[in-house]
């Protein structure tokens, strides 16, 4: 839908203010916790640095091509 009389609209429809306001909060919980997680990953291994660095670039390279083929596949398929 394409006609939106407002942006709050976009991103309340479904859950309302509440689940807008949890999925903020899950997702700042996730990203701390990966935040310190990763940090205290390097620091603990500080002389294999570079290769946690390596490992996690293609981690997210695949994780981000796997979503771009998911969302091809699902939805961008059906305007075809």
């Amino acid at each position: 839908m394409t006609n939106w009389t407002n942006v709050t609209q976009l991103f309340n429809r479904g859950g309302g203010n509440f689940g807008l306001l949890l999925n903020l909060l899950v997702c700042t919980v996730i990203g701390m916790i990966v935040i310190v997680s990763y940090s205290v990953l390097i620091h603990s291994f500080a002389a294999s640095a570079v290769w946690i660095n390596v490992i996690v670039l293609l981690v997210l390279a695949l994780a981000s091509g796997a979503l771009v083929w998911y969302n091809h596949r699902t939805f961008w398929r059906r305007f075809d």
